[in-house]
């Protein structure tokens, strides 16, 4: 199976140069692989979003005057329902760190392609955060620079009042987006990127998208700021649809009572100070779902590890259609691999099952217990490289795998990746959506 079987064996191993970085802010010592490739782990691209700096955008890292190891991941960010543990380091309000994994003789002159992932969790939980680039890079021969980070979730992330607006900001988990694209364009070079080469992939979307000049976590920022996206990344990859119901300030308040309330800052003047002052055991117990009540679309089916409403939302998704009407080229693909386990439960191939296939199974967390390591192991070069491409040349096609279709819109099947026709009632509904589009928009 080409490179791909010799990357199992080749990560992991440490070679005796320990690289180092030096930024305005501080110097970190990384790692360097006897794969090739330099990792960069738990550095900050923000000063820790805690007391005064809660639910407002995220400011500049605090300096570190002593070289600083870069060798572990930084800790995650508080998900919805966690629970809080005093002694525990993998889940903290004190999470805004990033990783880099470049070649390791890449220099400040190489200019490569910047790959820079924005991990899903549907807002609400850092879905395995911690992916690793290693894999990716050694398949595209060396040729592109890896990007991976947390950002604020559930309430720490997303809190929604007019009150955070009056004295804090909206969208803060967006914002840490946001600060590590800024991050990229200022100190990417160092790790041997090209800051006017930048590629975002998100894991809630379902296309690939060559974007130019100023236009999920991947759809917002292709529409944040009216659409223009500052020159912070040229191209996105987003995968797995998901497009939960954006719902109004207004409509939030309630959210945000209950959470004041289980926080005990309900029968106070200034609510905001007050869950400032809180202590993060007392914020996270006050973070749990509150559902909406009497959504347009009715509950359907459940799907496991997803919120009560999350089939309904996404049978409303058109967004390649959208972009496609207003941006260069769209290319779409469907991804119907299935794994024995989940053809076994009725699931057939769920929601962001196909991240083994583009990172490697042995570069995600449990991974490597999927088939994609085992009897579906042949369509991961296949897949891996789409993307791979698609960093490189903002395109699919020049680097695919030798034996795959130069196509826009493809199935990925085992052994039998072809192009396939848009079902009929899939183009019924899109004409639906994009018919009523203007009058929502009034």
């Amino acid at each position: 199976m080409r490179r791909f079987e010799l990357l199992l064996i080749f990560c992991g191993v440490v070679t005796a140069a320990s690289p180092q970085v030096k930024l305005d802010y501080a110097t970190y010592v990384g790692t360097s692989l006897a794969a090739g490739v330099n990792q960069f782990l738990g550095m900050r691209f923000a000063a820790p979003p805690l007391g005064n700096r809660r639910w407002r955008a995220p400011e500049d890292p605090l300096v570190e005057t002593s070289p600083v190891q870069a060798s572990a991941y930084g800790s995650i960010c508080y998900n919805l329902g966690a629970a809080f543990d005093p002694t525990a380091t993998t889940l903290s309000e004190d999470c805004l760190f990033i990783d880099v994994y470049s070649p390791s003789g890449a220099s400040e002159t190489s200019e490569l392609p910047v790959w820079f992932f924005i991990q899903g969790g549907g807002y609400i939980q850092n879905s395995n955060a911690n992916y690793n680039g290693t894999g990716v890079i050694v398949e595209s021969g060396r040729n592109i620079v890896v990007v991976n980070f947390n950002y604020r979730v559930s309430a720490f992330g997303f809190l929604a009042s007019e009150r955070v607006a009056r004295d804090g900001t909206l969208n803060f988990g967006l914002l840490d987006q946001r600060k590590a694209l800024l991050w990229v364009q200022k100190y990417i070079s160092k790790f041997g990127s090209d800051p006017n080469h930048v590629v975002i992939h998100g894991v809630s979307a379902g296309l690939l998208n060559r974007i130019s000049g100023c236009g999920g976590s991947v759809t917002h920022h292709l529409t944040a700021f009216g659409g223009c996206n500052d020159g912070l990344f040229i191209g996105a990859i987003g995968d797995s649809v998901f497009w939960p119901r954006e719902a109004p300030v207004p409509e939030l308040e309630f959210q945000f009572d209950l959470f004041a309330a289980a926080a005990g800052c309900i029968n106070v003047t200034d609510q905001i100070a007050c869950l400032r002052t809180q202590n993060t055991s007392t914020l996270v117990a006050a973070n749990v779902v509150h559902s909406f009540q009497g959504r347009l679309y009715p509950l359907r089916s459940p799907l496991p590890n997803h919120a009560p409403f999350f089939p309904s939302a996404a049978a409303a998704n058109f967004i390649a259609a959208q972009i496609n009407r207003v941006r260069q080229l769209v290319w779409n693909y469907r991804f119907s691999v299935v794994q024995a386990n989940d053809a076994t439960a009725g699931l057939g191939v769920p929601h962001a099952s196909e991240l083994p296939a583009i990172f490697g199974p042995a570069f995600i967390p449990g991974g490597s217990s999927t088939t994609f390591a085992t009897t579906n192991a042949p369509i991961v070069p296949v897949v891996m490289n789409y993307c791979i491409s698609f960093i490189r040349s903002l395109n699919p096609n020049p680097h695919r795998f030798f034996n795959a279709t130069n196509q826009r819109r493809l199935k990925f099947v085992l052994n039998d990746t072809h192009v396939e026709e848009i079902p009929v009632n899939e183009n019924m509904r899109c004409a639906f959506w994009n018919e009523i589009g203007a009058r929502i928009e009034q």
